[in-house]
């Protein structure tokens, strides 16, 4: 549903979706059904490399897991330490929304509202949105999440001991 929304309101895009599961055949039928086939790429399982080469080429990451059992998507940090602006799905109790709230990097979309994962893409694209946050992502990933700042947080507390 998110994909059909956006398909009206923007007009140049190219979604990649990585990853398998039970609802790929449903997917793969609306996508077809909404003529929306020639945007969309299915890349199945991948190899960190190949995530790591997609990270170099999309503009943002779109993350939208509906169950708690995920409750920390580690794509999400490989994707602020490429500088990509995030939205994630308001799951109550999620550690992801509160790695997209932490930094001025992410949005969280409202569960099962396609209106407003729209509202939240086009917020991002609005002029001087993306370059922010996009730094913001790169800073936040380098303060917060990289291994020299638990090196550092791991320091302090043993100097502390």
């Amino acid at each position: 549903m998110v994909l059909a929304c956006g398909a009206k309101t923007v007009s140049d895009y190219e979604v990649h979706i990585v990853g398998s599961g039970p609802l790929d055949q449903f997917l793969k039928s609306e996508i077809l059904r909404l003529g929306l086939n020639k945007r969309i790429v299915f890349h199945g399982s991948v190899s960190m490399e190949v995530i790591k080469e997609l990270f170099q080429r999309v503009d943002l990451l779109v993350l939208p897991s509906v169950n708690r059992a995920e409750a920390f998507g580690v794509v999400l940090l490989e994707a602020i330490s490429a500088g990509l602006p995030v939205i994630v799905n308001n799951v109550e109790g999620s550690g992801m929304v509160e790695v997209a709230k932490s930094g001025n990097f992410g949005l969280v979309g409202e569960y099962c509202d396609p209106n407003d994962w729209v509202r939240c893409i086009e917020f991002i694209f609005d002029p001087g949105n993306y370059q922010r946050m996009s730094q913001s992502a790169k800073k936040s990933f380098a303060s917060n999440y990289s291994i020299t700042s638990f090196q550092n947080r791991f320091s302090n507390i043993v100097e502390g001991l």
